[in-house]
Order: structure tokens, then C-alpha cells, then sequence
């Protein structure tokens, strides 16, 4: 229990860690957009100035051609050097823009790579999870064996202390070495055997360990001989057992009724994380489900019904159409107009980046409210 509780803990650590790498690679790819628009304008405002500069050149060439004033050449050359000196402010402009541009693309390519580890981390987390999730369900069910041996042995001593008490068991029913059958633990071997009251109490070597048992509970293998002296019916369980079945099946029955609540088997549900999958089991946990679900992928996971929402095809329409508009905007590429003096589909061009998948939309409960499945059952 206490190994499942410190999974739980991790898998919630994990969740919130993914949630900020998401956030930050959201957040770096806005940037990334925002910079990338600077550099179009950039590259619009450089072209404007470049052509003022040869409108200004031409001008002054043309008057000097004509001979004209002195003054009219030296007002266009003023203004040739006005365009020019514009020119180099669009162009620092323009460098800059390239430069913001260039490192919010590897922010974008850095926070992808945390965000992809932290995923990776978040996946471990749940696999070790529902391992310790097992493993507790295991150590429940040999606990609730247990106890029922528990309660088996105190029946069986209360009926042979009413037997007949003539009947003195002095004989020992097993020898060491003896190879015994026990219905729960299995096959072992006799190690020692020691009176109790009018029982035996016989110390067996289990292949899970050695464990002391009544001998009444233990059976002879059929290849052994049975000793001469002792019964055979010394060594079987008491007979009267319909009543117990009884109860036993009773309990079982109500163990079976779950309710299932509205994530009955064969429920289609989406999760933020691994997508649309459908429900094959349920059972109440708290306020809520604990739930077995088929993703489309083909994985099986155990989730809390929290953090699931049963699908929705007008939900999945809307939330399809603005995924595809996001990745629109992240995906294409800036349009830079054409300039005369640079070649800006070599220069000002954007680096490649792989594909991502649809932001995550931080605002459903499954990332903000964060709870493990446990085995409380």
C-alpha cells in the first residue's frame, strides 16, 4: 500500500511537470510566431527603403545628366542620403528581427524536447503505478486468504473439540520428510511435527516458505504410503462446509454487483493525453470511477473517471477545427516579399521543425486536478 501510494505521488508529480513543459512549449512557439511576423515586416519596411534609395539614386543622375542647378542636385543628393541612411536603419532592423526569430525557433526545438521527456516520465510514472496497483491487489487477495484460513482453523478446532474425545491423535500423522498437499499454499515437505492440545501442529516447507499448519488441513500425496496407524479420515477437512459455501457465495454475489455509474462497459470517452478510447471496466472509487480503458492506440490504462470525458461528437467537430487552425499557424511560413537586393528565400527562411501534436488545453480538469487511481476496494 505504501508502495502504491508513493507511484500515486509520482504520477501526479509527473502530470504537473508535463502540464509546465506543455505550457512553456505553448508559450515558446507564440514567441516563435510573434518573431517570425517581425522579420516579414522587417523585410517589407528594407525593401521600401532599398527602393527609396534607387528612386533617390536615379533622380540625382537624371539631374546631373540635364545639367540642372546646383541646388536641385544637391536637394536630390540630400534626399539620396536621407534614403540611404533609412536604409541601414531597416536593415539593423531587419538583422535584428533574424536574430530574435533564430533563437525563438530553438526555444521552440528546446522546450519540445523537455516537454517529449517529461511525456516519456509521465508514462514511466503510470506503468510503475499500475504495477504497485497490482501488486496491492495480490497482497490483498493473499491477506483475505488468510484471514479465511484463519477463520477455517478456529471452526475446525471448535468442531474437534466436540469429537468424539476419545480418540486420542497420539500418532503422529506425517513423517518428517513426508511430501504433504495444503489447498492454498500447494505442495511442500514435512520438517518437523509437534503435539497441540489433542492436534498436531506440523511445520511445512511451502516453495513460498515454511509455515506451520494443523494437521488437519494437510493431505498425503498419493504416491506416499499412508502411515498404518492413522485414519484416513484424520486427514481430511471438516465435512460440513454446504453452510459456509453458502455464505461464501453469498458474499461473493454482493462483491460483483458494481455499479458502474455512467461509464458503463463499452462508454466512449477522450482523455487530453492519449485521446478517444472505450471504457471495458468500471468500478466506484469515492466520487468517482476508477476506470479500464482500450485507447485507440491499442493500450490499456487505468484512469479516474476526473480525468476523462465521455465523448462528444460535437465537442470533438469544434476542438478538431481549432487544432487544425493552431497548427496552421505554428506550420506555415512567413510570406516575405520579394526584394530587390536580397535573396530572402536562402536567408530569411524559417528552420524546419517537426510536426507536434495539438497543444494541450491546460484548462480541463485532468491537468489542473490531478488524482491517482488507487485499489481502495
Amino acid at each position: 500500500s505504501e508502495a502504491e501510494e508513493i507511484t500515486a505521488e509520482a504520477v501526479v508529480e509527473a502530470v504537473n511537470t508535463e502540464a509546465e513543459a506543455v505550457e512553456a512549449y505553448a508559450d515558446a512557439v507564440k514567441e516563435e510566431v510573434q518573431a517570425a511576423e517581425a522579420v516579414v515586416e522587417a523585410v517589407e519596411a528594407e525593401n521600401v527603403a532599398t527602393e527609396a534609395v534607387i528612386e533617390a539614386a536615379e533622380q540625382v543622375t537624371e539631374l546631373i545628366e540635364k545639367e540642372a542647378d546646383e541646388s536641385d542636385i544637391q536637394e536630390a543628393v540630400t534626399e539620396l542620403e536621407d534614403s540611404v541612411e533609412k536604409q541601414e536603419v531597416a536593415e539593423e532592423i531587419l538583422t535584428e528581427a533574424i536574430t530574435v526569430e533564430e533563437t525563438a525557433a530553438d526555444e521552440v526545438e528546446t522546450t519540445s524536447i523537455i516537454e517529449e521527456g517529461a511525456s516519456e516520465e509521465l508514462e514511466k510514472a503510470i506503468v510503475a503505478d499500475e504495477k504497485a496497483s497490482d501488486d496491492l491487489e495480490e497482497a490483498i487477495t493473499q491477506e483475505e486468504r488468510a484471514e479465511e484460513e484463519v477463520k477455517e482453523t478456529i471452526e475446525v478446532s471448535k468442531e474437534l473439540v466436540i469429537d468424539d474425545e476419545a480418540d486420542s491423535g497420539d500418532d503422529e500423522p506425517f513423517v518428517i520428510g513426508a511430501k504433504v498437499t495444503h489447498g492454498v499454499y500447494g505442495n511442500g515437505t514435512v520438517l518437523q511435527t509437534t503435539k497441540a492440545g489433542k492436534h498436531w501442529s506440523v511445520e511445512v516447507d511451502f516453495e513460498e516458505g515454511k509455515r506451520r499448519i494443523l494437521g488437519t488441513f494437510l493431505t498425503l500425496n498419493e504416491d506416499q504410503a499412508a502411515k498404518p496407524e492413522t485414519s484416513e479420515d484424520s486427514f481430511k477437512r471438516p465435512e460440513a462446509e454446504e453452510e459456509k459455501e453458502e455464505e461464501i457465495a453469498k458474499i461473493v454475489a454482493d462483491v460483483v454487483e458494481i455499479d458502474h455509474g455512467e461509464y458503463s462497459p463499452g462508454t466512449k470517452v477522450t482523455h487530453g493525453i492519449f485521446g478517444k478510447g472505450e471504457v471495458k471496466d468500471s468500478k466506484p472509487k469515492g466520487d468517482n470511477y476508477k476506470l479500464e480503458i482500450e485507447f485507440e492506440d491499442g493500450s490499456m490504462r487505468n484512469l479516474l473517471s476526473t480525468f476523462v470525458d465521455i465523448f462528444d461528437d460535437t465537442a470533438e467537430a469544434v476542438v478538431a477545427e481549432t487544432t487544425e487552425e493552431v497548427a496552421e499557424a505554428v506550420v506555415a511560413e512567413p510570406v516575405i516579399a520579394e526584394a530587390a537586393v536580397l535573396d530572402t528565400d536562402v536567408v530569411y527562411s524559417r528552420p524546419k521543425k517537426k510536426e507536434k501534436e495539438a497543444i494541450l488545453d491546460l484548462s480541463k480538469p485532468e491537468v489542473q486536478d490531478a488524482e491517482m487511481v488507487d485499489n481502495e476496494d
